[in-house]
């Protein structure tokens, strides 16, 4: 529990993970990546997301500080969840490289669904093929 006296600077902050109530945090002066606790009423914080955050004077079991508050977000990739219709993966997103490896199989249902992702988030994909160079010619130029 973070009271006020126990907290510095309020600064912000780059949601990279999220587990339960905590959230690592990248600051975004000094680039360190902080585990938060999430203030009650954070409901939705993913990766991408940005986040105003406080520090603590000290750390308690791990926990660097407190993310005060979730900002708008310009974009937001989901996926569907049975009990709550969509939920978010990601956010802020403004860049997507799909990667896939040609061996041992090329899943073309799977980039699909990625530009279908990038479509809808209006965004341009970037497709790298991987191990291509493990392929026959013939198989290397269908590719290409």
């Amino acid at each position: 529990l973070w009271y006020k006296h126990m907290l510095f600077r309020t600064a912000q902050g780059l949601g990279i993970t999220r587990s339960g109530q905590h959230a690592d945090i990248e600051d975004l002066e000094t680039g360190e990546v902080q585990r938060c606790n999430l203030r009650r009423g954070i409901e939705s914080l993913v990766s991408g997301d940005r986040v105003l955050w406080r520090e603590g004077l000290e750390s308690m079991a791990g926990i660097s500080g407190v993310v005060e508050a979730v900002e708008p977000r310009t974009s937001m990739l989901t996926r569907p969840d049975y009990y709550d219709g969509l939920k978010p993966v990601a956010a802020n997103i403004d860049q997507m490289v799909i990667v896939s490896s040609v061996l041992p199989e090329l899943s073309l249902n799977i980039i699909d669904r990625y530009l279908v992702a990038a479509e809808t988030l209006n965004i341009a994909p970037l497709l790298v093929l991987n191990k291509v160079d493990l392929l026959e010619a013939d198989d290397r130029a269908m590719y290409e």
